[in-house]
């Protein structure tokens, strides 16, 4: 695959997911609808509802990724001060997933203590 189709691709896999869960937003306009339809003709992708799964199914396989991996994967710490002057630190993390693939014997939330 050329460096351009696979950029395309991810434009397109932006569009189609990432943004409008694949046009049932409300925010999706005609004119995302036309630029996915245009994206999908330039990299041959034939079955834009497919692939919206495909890219689905691909992130959510979470097989390889320890607990910690999982709840930190895409986090950030913020620093809160209270009208104390006490500082506290909060995580916010975010895992989509259509169909995790996790077997209870490797995620547990006692392994993250």
């Amino acid at each position: 695959m050329k460096a351009n189709t696979f950029s395309l691709l991810l434009l397109l896999n932006y569009i189609l997911e990432s943004i409008f869960f694949n046009y049932r937003s409300i925010i999706t306009t005609d004119q995302d609808i036309e630029a996915a339809d245009k994206l999908a003709k330039i990299t041959e992708t034939e079955d834009t509802n497919e692939y919206y799964f495909e890219m689905g199914v691909a992130k959510s396989n979470i097989s390889g990724y320890t607990t910690n991996d999982v709840v930190t994967i895409d986090s950030k710490v913020f620093d809160f001060t209270w009208s104390t002057g006490d500082i506290c630190k909060t995580t916010w993390g975010t895992f989509e997933t259509f169909s995790p693939m996790v077997s209870k014997s490797n995620f547990s939330i006692d392994s993250l203590r």
